[in-house]
């Protein structure tokens, strides 16, 4: 028997599932309480997606699991955010359509493709990775006092988690730099904050003891050694140890 229907076979019948094993695909983790977790006991992914409601008939294919629990992060996306435009000159940007708690998903993100160099849209995975992802979060601003920090996700994305309370109709933000080793495109920032930084800098801008540095809120790939990074690489290395 080929491995793929035997695993199929193998799967729980939807009518059987406990309450506790539906969430199986997606299982919630509330990090309220996890902020200071080292980045070797953080959970590798916090897509919640039980509140979808996706029914898994009897025979459904192995293949087509994952695209189902796509469709599900979009719909929990257009329930919990909106995209409208700022109204300050800073273009669109993504909104609360919801009270949400610190450690709650606000946005699950999705990769929509890859691209061969950094741009303004792109968000950058690795040391030479950088994705455009999906409505909502592609219209997510930076805000050097962010609400939101990237968490790894199970589609290869970043999911944007909560960090505080966040009001309904409220602006979700998140820091670029803990994605991004620079930024480009973008030389002043507009975010208003009181403690802005005035520049929208890469990794190396962040201090030391920057709160998301401490709590591991940034790309996983930055805590490995820096081959490919062009330039900066002694302030990298006083950040992440490396």
């Amino acid at each position: 028997m080929h491995p793929a229907i035997a695993l199929h076979l193998a799967l729980p019948k939807a009518k059987h599932l406990k309450p506790r094993e539906k969430t199986r695909l997606g299982a919630k983790v509330n990090i309220g309480t996890n902020l200071d977790a080292s980045p070797a006991k953080r959970p590798s992914s916090l897509s919640s997606l039980k509140d979808c409601d996706v029914p898994h008939p009897r025979k459904k294919k192995i293949a087509t699991i994952l695209s189902d629990d796509i469709g599900c992060a979009r719909r929990i996306n257009s329930r919990n955010v909106m995209v409208s435009d700022t109204g300050d000159g800073r273009g669109r940007g993504v909104f609360a359509a919801r009270r949400f708690l610190a450690g709650e998903i606000v946005i699950v993100g999705l990769v929509q493709r890859y691209e061969k160099v950094r741009t303004t849209y792109t968000i950058q995975m690795d040391w030479n990775v950088h994705a455009i992802f999906e409505e909502p979060a592609i219209f997510s601003n930076h805000s050097c006092d962010p609400n939101l920090a990237i968490v790894p996700n199970r589609f290869g994305a970043f999911d944007f988690v909560a960090i505080r309370e966040i009001l309904p109709k409220a602006e979700v933000a998140w820091d670029y730099a803990t994605s991004e080793t620079e930024c480009v495109g973008i030389s002043v920032c507009l975010c208003s904050a009181a403690n802005c930084r005035k520049i929208v800098g890469g990794f190396p801008s962040l201090p030391p003891d920057h709160p998301l540095l401490t709590s591991a809120f940034y790309a996983p790939y930055l805590q490995r050694n820096p081959r490919h990074f062009p330039r900066g690489i002694g302030a990298l290395a006083k950040i992440v140890g490396s």
